[in-house]
């Protein structure tokens, strides 16, 4: 059956990556809604990160004649001020659980954030929270390890048991998803490994 694919990676350090997926035939061209070509990314991105977001969709969904729906985009832009009486850490939470409501796969990328206090870079727990989220809900996590940070830490504790996670993987999909946390691997061969994965659990 066919899963939506949710992404999670830092927006303007990653977002060329999440491209480079857009192209590379893991996804379908009438589902790859959301990425940003580079001619978009150019003209809009002086307007700030939710303008890119939101003017580089559109701009994909008009060039595709749709209309705009939630079977075509699904944007949760989280908020920076908490509102209301639950915490700014518990609405992003809830965030987090819509976007994955839609997902039936869950690929992680990367995964750092800035310290605060210290200034330097480090795995964020943003994206371990949307793995847990992922997993409780039933949707399947791809994360690559080979990008490091929060993803590796996700594919080391997921290889070192992928039977927790996928009891019925097969041999091929073992060796697959092992490889997603090859650093000797190349951008097109971590594509075409994880386009292999997609199109296995789309079958399951």
């Amino acid at each position: 059956m066919a899963r939506r694919i949710f992404f999670s990676f830092h927006y303007e350090r990653d977002a060329w990556r999440a491209g480079q997926v857009r192209n590379s035939n893991v996804v379908s061209a009438e589902d790859r809604t959301g990425f940003i070509d580079s001619a978009d990314w150019e003209s809009i991105k002086k307007k700030g990160d939710a303008a890119v977001q939101i003017n580089g969709a559109l701009a994909y969904l008009n060039e595709a004649g749709k209309t705009i729906s939630d079977e075509d985009l699904v944007m949760r832009p989280f908020p920076q001020a908490a509102t209301g009486t639950g915490t700014l850490s518990e609405q992003w939470t809830n965030y987090r659980k819509a976007m994955l409501d839609y997902a039936g796969i869950a690929v992680f990328l990367f995964g750092n954030k800035r310290d605060p206090a210290s200034g330097g870079i480090i795995p964020s727990n943003g994206m371990r929270e949307e793995f847990d989220l992922c997993v409780e809900r039933g949707a399947y996590p791809l994360p690559v390890g080979a990008t490091g940070f929060m993803a590796r830490e996700l594919w080391e504790s997921m290889n070192r048991d992928l039977t927790k996670f996928y009891p019925v993987a097969s041999p091929e999909f073992a060796a697959d998803f092992s490889s997603l946390g090859d650093t000797t691997k190349t951008g097109d061969e971590l594509m075409a490994i994880l386009q292999r994965l997609v199109q296995h659990l789309q079958k399951a």
